[in-house]
């Protein structure tokens, strides 16, 4: 009979489980916007409210800029959020200074459009437009090369009292004329 080789175990190692790298302290920083009043006139719509930014992190925030455009519903609503969202640097900046961590600013934000770059639709003898406003806020954190961005995209529309899952569009047929009060709806739900 042939010999039967020695089997020699092989020490078994468990590996040391690393402790996970503490992450570091964040700014977290939420845009919102609060409508107040939207002005239609013979050549543009202008819409007024108040931007809150509220860093809800543990840093602070620096140097935040602020990006904010007019779109209107439309078929085309998703290409131009996009191109806004992914290009938006052909618009300057404003810039908005620094939040603390757990510190919530209130901004008031005035933006105007041409009547003419806005889509409306008929419905009946009515003309109507839903406006959709969109925002970036870059903002950096010390220690860290790359900048942070907050987004949003909000429809704005006519406000029922109480509020109802569905706001009501703005007129145009009427000639111009001033809407409040005034709601927003996430833009994509």
């Amino acid at each position: 009979p042939e010999p039967v080789p020695d089997i020699v175990a092989a020490p078994v190692t468990t590996p040391v489980a690393k402790a996970a790298p503490k992450p570091k302290k964040q700014p977290d920083i939420k845009i919102d916007f609060i409508p107040e009043k939207a002005t239609i006139t013979f050549a543009t719509l202008t819409i007024k409210g108040q931007l809150q930014i509220s860093n809800e992190g543990q840093a602070d925030a620096k140097g935040m800029e602020l990006r904010a455009s007019l779109i209107s519903a439309s078929h085309q609503q998703r290409e131009a959020t996009e191109l806004f969202f992914g290009t938006s640097h052909d618009i300057t900046p404003n810039a908005m200074g620094d939040a603390k961590a757990g510190e919530t600013l209130g901004v008031a934000l005035e933006l105007s459009v041409p009547l003419s770059e806005m889509h409306s639709f008929p419905l009946g003898d009515q003309r109507l437009m839903v406006p959709i406003i969109l925002a970036t806020l870059q903002y950096r954190v010390d220690g860290q090369p790359n900048p942070l961005r907050a987004e949003m995209a909000y429809m704005i529309g006519r406000e029922a009292n109480p509020p109802k899952p569905k706001m009501g569009p703005l007129r145009l047929d009427l000639g111009p004329r001033s809407f409040a009060p005034l709601g927003t709806r996430p833009l994509y739900t």
